[in-house]
């Protein structure tokens, strides 16, 4: 697990969540000094409780451990909504020949979703 990220994703998530640290060891039944442990990188969790804490903050266990940037549970909408936002990115970066392009396959799609199926 890359330690300073799983601090600082565990710490984000808790802030979002609006909690104090000591909010949080209580609510999830930890000793505060074990949660502030496992927040500052002084000890890391075992799995059981990466899991309990991924669970009580709403995000997957990847998130937490750096190996995802989007959690499992962010609602599909809201996926979506990054997904829509790399592909702007991407089409502003692009050259105007692949922008060219890129129009032109929209065209079409559009054009086959609108016309009568053959058959």
């Amino acid at each position: 697990m890359l330690k300073c990220l799983f601090t600082s994703r565990l710490r984000e998530v808790r802030e979002r969540k609006g909690l104090t640290q000591r909010e949080a060891a209580k609510r999830l039944h930890i000793g505060y000094t074990k949660y502030n442990h496992y927040e500052t990188g002084r000890n890391e969790p075992d799995i059981d409780t990466i899991i309990l804490l991924a669970r009580f903050y709403n995000v997957s266990t990847d998130y937490l451990m750096g190996n995802d940037d989007i959690s499992i549970n962010t609602p599909k909408s809201h996926k979506l909504s990054l997904l829509k936002k790399t592909l702007i990115h991407e089409i502003i970066s692009a050259d105007d020949e692949i922008n060219i392009e890129i129009r032109q396959y929209l065209d079409y799609l559009k054009t086959k979703k609108t016309s009568p199926q053959k058959k």
